[in-house]
């Protein structure tokens, strides 16, 4: 009887256990304790973002098929797994509207705090791909208006109004960046915000980073908001995290453990991605369509102030609050991964079927537009 295919899998990828056993021996191992060793025998390896896919890692072992549950490629080395042979995978776009709850909860936060209303914000997006492509218009149902900053679309398409990082730096009130880390090449992004970008910022500016912590020059944003050259920092990745640098932590208006696409519902996305390529990559027919369907959950609220952003803040603070997560890892930092892998359920507004009493049709169109579901016993007078 031949030998059935063995996968290694990062144990703290949800919604996967059960899913794979039918058709191969499965392994499951904390992503950063996953070595050469224990793939001897693998054909299959699923990962996040703490393990680096290289030559040290998958040197002399029968993998053929390299998985990452999460957006990013900068732990996969994939010039190398080219050159291997060896297929490989990622989810691109799997949790950016769990991305863009973290940046909108943010923002919601950093207005509450400014009293500036929603329609005389400027929010520059930097980054117009998967995350930053949906973020614009749930901005823009706020009233939130908008610059765009992408020089490698901006390259191709001559039509559409992007603006320079400097033009979007200097003329926004807040910045949220969405670019993938780029070392080398035309479009580097490491440091791609650094002393010389910082200076450019409005001193009532704030700067939101949810993409990837080398974006950004961490130690020039501490000096810059220790001198108050900008208002302050709302940050979920970190360089040389999960060591992260504390006085920034503390300097910082919000600071979380590398969580903004950790919604249930972004989980089940990049799952049912995963399965779907080891179905592709393996043959495996019922594998090919998998797809995990969460249900959605009633969210009754009690009736609201007159006023439209308490409204929205109130209800979107139902969904997601930011500040708890910041509050956790500002009292302890180095349980920064801890929190990661233990991060509680957080779903999406689409996920929600709402329930309330809201006084104004325009409030029920941005809600609808920011993804809610609303109940037909909800009351709009």
């Amino acid at each position: 009887m031949s030998r059935r295919l063995h996968i290694v899998i990062d144990d703290a990828i949800p919604f996967i256990r059960g899913v794979l056993e039918p058709f191969f021996d499965v392994s499951y191992i904390p992503g950063i304790e996953i070595t050469n060793q224990n793939l001897k025998n693998a054909e299959g390896l699923v990962v996040r973002t703490r393990t680096i896919c290289d030559s040290s890692l998958l040197n002399q072992t029968p993998v053929r098929f390299v998985a990452t549950a999460t957006i990013g490629t900068d732990h996969l080395d994939t010039l190398y797994l080219n050159q291997q042979g060896i297929q490989w995978m990622h989810a691109p776009g799997c949790n950016a509207l769990s991305v863009c709850q973290y940046v909108l909860a943010a923002i919601f936060e950093i207005l509450y705090e400014t009293k500036k209303p929603l329609t005389e914000t400027t929010l520059g997006i930097v980054g117009v791909g998967h995350i930053g492509s949906r973020l614009y218009p749930l901005a823009k149902a706020l009233g939130i208006h908008c610059l765009l900053c992408d020089p490698p679309r901006a390259d191709e398409d001559k039509e559409n109004d992007y603006l320079s990082l400097m033009e979007v730096l200097s003329q926004s009130d807040i910045v949220s960046l969405h670019v993938p880390l780029i070392q080398q090449g035309l479009y580097p992004t490491q440091h791609l915000i650094n002393d010389t970008h910082l200076k450019k910022m409005p001193s009532h500016a704030y700067l939101i980073n949810s993409s990837r912590g080398l974006v950004v020059d961490n130690q020039a944003l501490s000096y810059h908001l220790k001198e108050k050259t900008i208002a302050g920092a709302i940050l979920d990745v970190w360089e040389e995290e999960p060591n992260l640098n504390k006085t920034l932590l503390n300097q910082v208006m919000i600071g979380t453990p590398h969580i903004a696409g950790y919604s249930q519902d972004g989980k089940a996305n990049a799952t049912s991605q995963v399965v779907r390529g080891i179905g592709n990559a393996f043959d495996i027919e019922p594998l090919k369509t998998f797809d995990l369907h969460l249900e959605k959950q009633t969210l009754e609220i009690e009736p609201l102030v007159e006023d439209d952003f308490l409204s929205l803040r109130a209800i979107f603070k139902k969904t997601y609050d930011i500040r708890k997560d910041s509050l956790l890892l500002k009292h302890s930092p180095d349980n920064f991964e801890t929190f990661r892998k233990n991060y509680p359920v957080r779903r999406e507004p689409r996920a929600y079927e709402l329930k309330t009493l809201i006084k104004k049709e325009n409030i029920r169109r941005v809600l609808e537009k920011l993804g809610f579901h609303l109940c037909v016993d909800s009351h709009f007078v």
